[in-house]
């Protein structure tokens, strides 16, 4: 990925989708088909700033111990992903698991999360 034509960053999976934040973060969502199947967690949101410098790699949601299809003990290892952008500002990113969260756009930190599932 190239930007501003001059600061090119190495990614390694394809880009899903890639816009800037208020002027100054460059959000990344990589594509979660392109990571290999056995790899559980999948941190594919990434923050740059516009030097191309990685900022940050978003929280992934945590599971509930009431998730009844996560095997018992692995409440926060089960296999999850940012499968779109809802909104850019603020940014607002729904996940494999059913989850709607609002990164900050300074840390990759959920600031709320709301299950759907």
């Amino acid at each position: 990925m190239t930007i501003d034509s001059k600061y090119t960053i190495d990614l390694p999976y394809r880009v899903k989708e890639a816009f800037v934040t208020r002027g100054t973060i460059i959000a990344v969502l990589l594509d979660p088909g392109a990571y290999p199947k056995d790899q559980k967690i999948r941190k594919n949101l990434l923050g740059f700033d516009r030097q191309g410098n990685k900022l940050w790699e978003a929280e992934l949601p945590r599971y509930s111990s009431f998730d009844v299809w996560v095997p018992k003990g692995s409440t926060s290892q089960a296999p999850d992903s940012y499968e779109g952008v809802v909104q850019r500002e603020p940014l607002i990113v729904w996940s494999w698991s059913g989850s709607e969260c609002k990164i900050n756009e300074a840390t990759g930190k959920i600031e709320s999360a709301e299950f759907y599932k």
